[in-house]
């Protein structure tokens, strides 16, 4: 979104060639070539504050490859979208790589859409280089290690499971995994249907509701939330799924109180302090060290506690600004814990995190359950929904929809899905 400088989405097609000044001519057919290519015939004309966040990724994508580059550089691209359009931005990377030639090089935490197209993978590690290799050889070299490292556990789902039963060579897919699993486990038995399990009437009250909540940012504009509901109860962590631009984090602020939607209810439970980690973590830093930031919400020895736990330590005389994405975020959630707040919201928390780095954070957030903290939880990472969530959810169309416990949600959808169901 902060690569995006212009009005109009044909604005920022032709910006990055008229500053290399080239003829009207050739930025016409250049800009031409590069919507039919990129799809994006449908919303050329449109201003560039209307697209979602998949539209926007792919302006950007489209934008740069405008300029024919021969080496194209993508720090975490798809850190901020939903999975299926994160796996459309990849498809449309692989092909510009295997169509038009054009060298890629990317970070990127995850990995499941990546990892078995690419032709090498480069694993880095306090700040240094590990592992330099074909994806099919690290993926049997970290299989086979004795103690599983930090590392292992960011490899995709069915490497890992495939990993785990000795499979040589280790599947890199998921279509590679299920003929591996066929050859190993035999045919899958026919499953007898489920019985529809209803929701349970719960006897206590939600510390959190809304209800009819009718939301738009300007009178002309559509609604973005259009008659949502939603409940969270005491020791809950409920995980909102949905697409770019469904309005997940219009619905958080809502509930904060940032934004005031025209219709509906929203109650919470007296003396219950809420909290909420931002989609752009930086809003919460003021302070010209990280330590300073965080004494402004808690004691020195908390502070330095929590800090411990989120692998902070050597960081707290750092500039907020100076940190990287994922040490930024956990920064950001370090002064949110230290609030002590009795219902957390959080949108995003695991962006820019490694595999290790989600798992400890999903640890802390089910003690913080334990302790009776309610959780909601924006995202877009399926796996930490699966593995962290009491109950799931799906944003679409402004409304929450199909709230259930994480087992029956996943395993009934067959695209929004876990790799490891599919």
């Amino acid at each position: 979104e902060d690569q995006i400088v212009t009005d109009f989405v044909w604005h920022e097609l032709a910006f990055g060639l008229e500053n290399l000044a080239l003829p009207t001519k050739v930025i016409r057919r250049r800009v031409a070539e590069m919507a039919a290519f990129f799809g994006m015939e449908t919303w050329f004309r449109k201003k560039t504050s209307e697209l979602s966040g998949g539209q926007k990724q792919m302006l950007n994508l489209a934008s740069v490859m405008a300029m024919n580059p021969k080496l194209l550089i993508l720090d975490e691209p798809t850190s901020m979208l939903d999975p299926l359009a994160a796996r459309s931005l990849l498809d449309t990377v692989e092909r510009i790589n295997r169509e038009l030639g054009v060298a890629v090089l990317l970070t990127e935490h995850r990995l499941d859409a990546v990892f078995p197209v690419c032709d090498r993978v480069l694993v880095m590690d306090g700040g240094k280089l590990r592992i330099d290799g074909a994806p099919a050889k690290i993926a049997a070299q970290l299989a086979l290690e004795a103690e599983k490292e930090r590392l292992y556990y960011g490899l995709p789902a069915p490497v890992r499971i495939c990993g785990e039963l000795g499979a040589d060579p280790i599947p890199l897919s998921v279509r590679q995994a299920r003929g591996y699993l066929k050859t190993v486990l035999g045919a899958p038995k026919p499953q007898e249907k489920a019985e529809e399990k209803k929701d349970e009437e719960r006897e206590d009250k939600p510390v959190l509701s809304c209800k009819e909540i009718w939301m738009r940012y300007a009178s002309t504009e559509p609604d973005v939330l259009r008659g949502a509901e939603l409940q969270l109860y005491k020791k809950d962590h409920l995980c909102l799924l949905g697409g770019n631009g469904a309005g997940k984090t219009t619905l958080l602020s809502c509930l904060i109180g940032t934004a005031k939607p025209q219709r509906g209810k929203i109650r919470l439970q007296k003396y219950c302090r809420l909290a909420m980690l931002p989609q752009r973590p930086q809003a919460l830093f003021t302070q010209d060290d990280v330590l300073s930031d965080l004494l402004e919400v808690g004691t020195e020895t908390d502070a330095r506690a929590w800090a411990e736990k989120l692998e902070l330590t050597g960081l707290l005389d750092r500039h907020p600004f100076d940190l990287s994405g994922g040490e930024l975020q956990r920064a950001a959630l370090c002064k949110l814990l230290l609030r002590n707040a009795d219902v957390l919201l959080l949108d995003e928390p695991t962006k820019g995190l490694d595999a290790y780095a989600k798992a400890e954070l999903g640890e802390i957030l089910k003690e913080l359950n334990a302790d009776g903290v309610s959780i909601l939880t924006v995202t877009h990472d399926l796996d930490f929904a699966a593995s962290f969530a009491d109950r799931c959810a799906m944003m679409f169309d402004g409304r929450v929809i199909s709230a259930d416990e994480p087992h029956r949600f996943f395993s009934g959808n067959r695209y929004y899905t876990t790799d490891a169901n599919r």
